[in-house]
């Protein structure tokens, strides 16, 4: 039941054309939703990073960023994409019931 305690983690990962992990990549990964649910939380693993982790956007470390989404308690479908001014964009779609 989408009672606004649910939550997703998406896991980014910066790939070249052959779909191989781009571990040098530093890119800024922005994640924007669409739908029944929000952008909570993002991170890195970088221990040193100063960037919020309560923002929607962080720069990729090892080709890796991660987000989690929060359902609003609206069950439905939220896209999530994600955005780079340096690579463009890709989605993955959330189920909330």
């Amino acid at each position: 039941m989408a009672d606004g305690q649910d939550i997703g983690q998406i896991e980014a990962e910066i790939i070249d054309a052959e779909g191989n992990l781009c571990p040098q990549a530093e890119s800024e990964l922005t994640f924007i939703t669409e739908g029944t649910a929000s952008v909570i939380g993002v991170d890195n693993g970088n221990p040193e990073s100063h960037e919020s982790m309560r923002a929607n956007h962080i720069h990729a470390l090892g080709g890796r960023a991660y987000a989690v989404v929060r359902s609003d308690g609206t069950a439905g479908e939220c896209i999530v994409r994600i955005c780079s001014e340096k690579l463009g964009e890709s989605c993955v779609t959330l189920c909330f019931d």
